[in-house]
């Protein structure tokens, strides 16, 4: 990460790798995306619409949290693979 850092703001250095610098778009483009969306999301207001629907209830849930599964899955994952090979 100080590499990155460095690297972005030196201009002596070599510039960086373009594996690196699409992690660092990828980043800014998460990031951004969650300062977006956070402020226009009430999670009162969904959890209280969703609870209103017998039928649809179990299903939201269950795939909510099923895709929250995948994605803890693929980050941790992520996270590891750079982790050893760095």
């Amino acid at each position: 990460m100080g590499r990155l850092i460095l690297n972005t703001l030196s201009i002596s250095k070599a510039p960086l790798p373009s594996s690196q610098k699409a992690d660092i778009l990828r980043m800014l483009l998460l990031a951004s995306s969650i300062a977006i969306l956070i402020p226009l999301t009430d999670a009162s207001k969904i959890y209280h619409s969703i609870r209103g629907q017998d039928t649809i209830k179990l299903y939201v849930i269950f795939n909510v949290l099923e895709v929250g599964t995948f994605l803890v899955v693929y980050v941790l994952r992520h996270l590891l693979e750079h982790a050893v090979f760095c």
